[in-house]
């Protein structure tokens, strides 16, 4: 039987090898509508690709994933992101 083993030579450390610019962010407000989603992603996608919209329901969900590529991030907003009265943007990561 052989046996493998892994030597490792160096420390570990961040890095980024996916090639691409990956930004992934949540908007959150109280049962987000189909037509407040629909104006939400044409602004995003003025300024970056959109990759992935996460699960959502019209008139239920509250916080909905949205994962963008390119050089250009959509900015956080605490209040009212996108024109929808208490909604908030945040950035979960990047990459």
């Amino acid at each position: 039987m052989a046996v493998i083993s892994q030597t490792l030579t160096g420390a570990g450390r961040q890095g980024e090898n996916v090639g691409k610019n990956i930004h992934v962010q949540v908007l959150s407000s109280t049962n987000i509508t189909q037509a407040q989603l629909d104006s939400v992603l044409e602004q995003i996608a003025q300024t970056t690709t959109i990759v992935s919209v996460g699960p959502f329901t019209a008139g239920v969900t509250d916080a909905l994933g949205i994962v963008t590529e390119g050089d250009a991030k959509v900015a956080d907003d605490s209040s009212n992101a996108f024109g929808i009265s208490s909604a908030t943007w945040a950035t979960v990561t990047g990459f």
